[in-house]
């Protein structure tokens, strides 16, 4: 497989490339099991100075106390980390050691270690192998489609409507709740409506008892 970059800031290569070597047998192949991955051949990528996205400065604590250790300035060492470029462009064969340089993103339980390399060595190939697979027969063919949205996931974008119908309905919510004046403002508005009626009433029964009188 060839992945073909554009210039970039990280590394000088044009194309990187992996192989990917299946143990083989024409007169024993069957379809419907997979193939054993026997051995992977990465290339080298040429990291432009302070680009190496494999690699990371690990500042180290000075060794001494007091004004010694206060004079002694602290030392960066460049140590690995995990990153897809030393995954897939690193070199590995079944039944050779394991590589330093991806040895630690593999965990072992340390019983034996011979054989844990082995095993480390097979899981590698697997994953690898079937990362290649998936990338040459399910995204490459369908480039295009990826490209243009036609081939994305829809439980995404179910996901993505759903979250949004949600934020309509808590956004109405709010709309409703500013409109509507608070309890309390209820409450106080009633009492003042009741006191004018109160004042009339006893105004009407003043009236009716002078016109008794009159009478």
């Amino acid at each position: 497989m060839n992945f073909t970059f554009k210039e970039n800031p990280f590394f000088t290569n044009k194309v990187l490339t992996v192989e990917v070597h299946y143990d083989y047998d024409p007169e024993a192949f069957k379809p419907w099991q997979q193939l054993l991955c026997r051995e992977i051949k990465g290339c080298t990528i040429d990291w432009k100075a302070g680009k190496n996205v494999t690699v990371e400065m690990v500042q180290k604590k000075a060794k001494g106390g007091g004004a010694k250790k206060a004079k002694q300035k602290a030392k960066a060492k460049e140590e690995p980390r995990p990153s897809i470029f030393r995954k897939l462009f690193s070199s590995m064969k079944l039944g050779d050691p394991l590589p330093e340089s991806i040895a630690f993103m593999v965990q072992g339980d340390g019983e034996d270690e011979d054989e844990e390399a082995d095993e480390k060595v097979k899981y590698l190939l697997m994953m690898i192998s079937e990362m290649c697979e998936v990338i040459d027969e399910g995204i490459n063919k369908y480039a295009v489609r990826y490209y243009t949205g036609e081939a994305g996931d829809e439980d995404d974008d179910f996901s993505e409507d759903g979250e949004e119908e949600e934020q309509d309905d808590d956004d109405d919510d709010s709309e409703e709740s500013e409109d509507e004046p608070p309890a309390r403002a209820k409450g106080k508005g009633k009492a003042k409506a009741k006191a004018p009626k109160s004042d009339g009433a006893e105004g009407k029964e003043g009236k009716k008892e002078e016109e008794c009188k009159q009478q």
